[in-house]
């Protein structure tokens, strides 16, 4: 969800933890292996971020892998943090090398002791996956040189699936809300991890 102040939320600053470089380079490798298993996922971003792209506001990149590392190797970088209220965001812009990731935090072990090796291992790279489809979510705001936020992208996404957009205000925080809520749950519908050997 783009658009919140830096490193702060509803709840009032949060220490977020810098993740380490094999951290990055896992969370990649999972965001490649979403994208390499469904084109039609890798389509929708393309024509979504062609559609978002503003003559003030240009397109990095349409491989979210790469802007992925674009903002890890800023000063900033990814993180990880524990949200109450959503799964991850992102904040500042690449193009003024600001631009920041906040991942949710995942607990990557089932909280039972009665659980098999089997069960505990897949349960481990659902909740990876679905780490990697959160950077893949938030990526892509990152993919405009001064991001793009949930108003852009969803009306962008509307615009190529040939939808009706909402309505929404944009004044709000429940505004910003809203649209990151209609984006991000009609884009999950096209871009998941269900097509993904586990």
């Amino acid at each position: 969800m783009g658009g919140l102040s830096r490193r702060t939320g509803p709840l009032g600053p949060e220490t977020p933890r810098r993740l380490t470089t094999a951290e990055l380079a896992k969370i990649a490798s999972d965001m490649k292996l979403i994208l390499d298993s469904s084109e039609k996922c890798r389509n929708l971003i393309s024509d979504v971020l062609n559609a978002a792209e503003r003559e003030d506001n240009p397109i990095v990149s349409t491989n979210l892998v790469d802007v992925f590392w674009a903002v890890a190797l800023q000063s900033d970088g990814v993180f990880e943090r524990q949200f109450s209220d959503r799964g991850a965001q992102t904040m500042g812009d690449i193009f003024s090398r600001t631009a920041v990731i906040e991942l949710g935090v995942r607990n990557l072990d089932l909280p039972f002791k009665d659980v098999t090796k089997g069960a505990r291992a897949r349960y481990k790279r659902d909740q990876e996956l679905l780490r990697a489809l959160d950077a893949i979510g938030e990526s892509i705001h990152q993919a405009g040189a001064l991001t793009y936020n949930d108003r852009d992208l969803a009306i962008a996404y509307a615009k190529v699936k040939n939808i009706d957009r909402p309505n929404y205000g944009w004044k709000t925080q429940q505004d910003v809300l809203n649209w990151s809520m209609w984006f991000h749950s009609n884009f999950e519908r096209d871009c998941n991890t269900q097509n993904v050997k586990r």
